[in-house]
């Protein structure tokens, strides 16, 4: 079976998200479908791909991947990645956690490049043992599946099979992103480990803090999600680097900016925001 290839090759299940997705997360005491995620909390942003996935029966699926797409960025000096479009919060599954999921799917790339075909893009088991077997040998993925996503029926994955919590070193109106995810994470009562991601390139360092800043400083204005653009802060960002950055901007902004005002009050001008159920404001300390 598939998830004995994946547990016994030790990999791990990742699955990124911003600070509202988080605390919904939390309130659920799992990870939850897209379609189980829109039914339980009526705020939680549209994603590009949810009418995709939707039309091709997919949104009732879990979704993660096989690596860390956050490391990526950390790493990246010489040629600039992007930010995690999913957001600046990594929950990372234990190899145990394959054992309790059904219908794996793994493709190389995001279901959203596949409509219709995705099942048939699946890869097949040779192939994900093929690839698991380099991966247990250099502990790096081939480059062709390197961002490759995972998806199965389950509606839900338990938060009893987390393992870590990485956070991207942001700080939103003078709190630190990880501190408020550490907040959070305590209710579960589980010990979970929640760090800070450690940057092997300070350069890429410099552009999460510099984006994450320029995302917020926009909130504070009181502009509109849609006037977001990365252009003038991120010169390094041009083409299809710019399309996603201004893309994660939007997430961000909508999801972790937005939600961290609403839940505690970090806020430096008063603007409307729709009602979010639950909004829970954890005490972060200072």
């Amino acid at each position: 079976m598939v998830q004995d290839v994946l547990t016994q090759g030790k990999v791990s299940l990742y699955h990124a998200m911003n600070l509202g997705g988080f605390a919904a997360y939390v309130h659920q005491a799992a990870i939850l479908s897209r379609q189980e995620l829109l039914q339980v909390d009526d705020r939680t942003p549209p994603f590009t791909s949810d009418e995709s996935d939707s039309m091709f029966g997919a949104l009732e699926r879990t979704f993660g991947n096989w690596s860390d797409h956050g490391a990526i960025f950390a790493r990246a000096s010489l040629r600039p990645a992007t930010p995690n479009i999913f957001g600046p919060i990594q929950v990372v599954f234990r190899p145990e956690v394959w054992s309790t999921l059904s219908d794996i799917i793994i493709t190389p790339f995001s279901l959203v490049n596949y409509g219709s075909a995705w099942k048939a893009r699946a890869m097949s088991r040779d192939e994900i043992s093929k690839h698991v077997a380099t991966f247990v040998e250099t502990r790096e993925w081939h480059q062709s599946v390197n961002v490759a996503e995972v998806s199965c029926s389950n509606t839900r994955i338990p938060f009893t099979h987390c393992g870590a919590i990485i956070v991207e070193p942001i700080t939103l109106f003078g709190h630190q992103l990880v501190d408020v995810v550490r907040a959070y994470a305590a209710s579960l009562n589980l010990g979970l480990i929640v760090s800070e991601r450690q940057y092997t390139s300070p350069e890429a360092k410099t552009r999460m803090q510099e984006c994450s800043q320029h995302v917020a400083e926009l909130q504070i204005a009181g502009l509109a999600d849609h006037t977001l653009t990365m252009a003038a802060v991120a010169p390094w960002a041009t083409g299809e680097k710019l399309k996603w950055l201004n893309k994660w901007s939007r997430y961000f902004y909508n999801d972790t900016v937005q939600y961290a005002r609403l839940a505690a009050g970090w806020h430096h001008a008063p603007l409307p925001i729709r009602a979010r159920a639950p909004v829970v404001a954890p005490r972060v300390p200072g």
